[in-house]
């Protein structure tokens, strides 16, 4: 079935975007609810790039003809909404500035959808949260809004211990202690001790995910080992 594709919107803001190219739908296609679908999310999630949090985007059809029908989408804009606070609530150990460091967004900006999954995105691959929510509390009377970061942490804190045999150092024990979010700051300090009858090795490393503030991870490794009364 052939269709026609149109845009109605219900302001003007929109004007000089390019929302039709974002429309999977031209005419002369086969009629498709799928396609007609995939339309509607992409013209969601651009007019909320733009700061349009609540838009809505209805498809309305018409037959006329035998096998032809017109597609129109109504887009209502809404308020542009603004980010005017950002409060964060589930972090007992963790501080707050280790998730704010995440965000991709600050009070003041405009709403942007593509920056609040880019935002639970980062939070998540730290790796001390079991589960990350951003959500947006809009207020009735006004075009600013809550940006609510809701997370529920993990436990962070490992202990290990093993022990074998070996042919070269014979019998082996070791115990690990491993902490990825010491002092709340996400940094990740490790104490490994093993012992064999040959050999004694203690480990001790420290890594900072942001080091000097910046997105770049540095770390150090200090460890001392005996072998055959030799030191390394």
């Amino acid at each position: 079935m052939a269709s026609l594709k149109r845009l109605k919107k219900e302001q003007d803001n929109l004007k000089n975007s390019k929302i039709k190219e974002l429309v999977d739908v031209d005419e002369g296609d086969w009629f498709s609810s799928l396609e007609i679908d995939n339309s509607i999310k992409k013209i969601a999630d651009k007019t909320s790039q733009m700061g349009f949090a609540f838009v809505d985007v209805s498809p309305r059809i018409k037959k006329f003809g035998d096998n032809k029908v017109e597609i129109t989408f109504e887009i209502q804009e809404g308020t542009k909404i603004f980010i005017d606070r950002i409060n964060i609530s589930g972090n007992i150990k963790t501080n707050d500035s280790i998730l704010r460091r995440e965000l991709r967004f600050v009070e003041g900006d405009a709403y942007n959808l593509s920056k609040i999954k880019e935002s639970e995105r980062r939070i998540k691959g730290t790796g001390i949260f079991d589960n990350v929510e951003i959500k947006l509390d809009e207020s009735s009377d006004s075009n600013k809004a809550t940006v609510e970061v809701e997370v529920k942490e993990k436990a962070t804190g490992q202990f290990s211990v093993g022990g074998g045999f070996s042919s070269l150092d014979g019998a082996i024990g070791n115990v690990s202690i491993r902490e990825s979010n010491l002092f709340g700051e996400a940094k990740e300090v490790t104490l490994a001790l093993g012992v064999s009858t040959r050999k004694q090795e203690i480990d001790l490393s420290y890594t900072n995910p942001y080091f000097l503030d910046k997105d770049v991870a540095a770390g150090i490794d200090l460890f001392n080992v005996r072998r055959n009364n030799k030191r390394y």
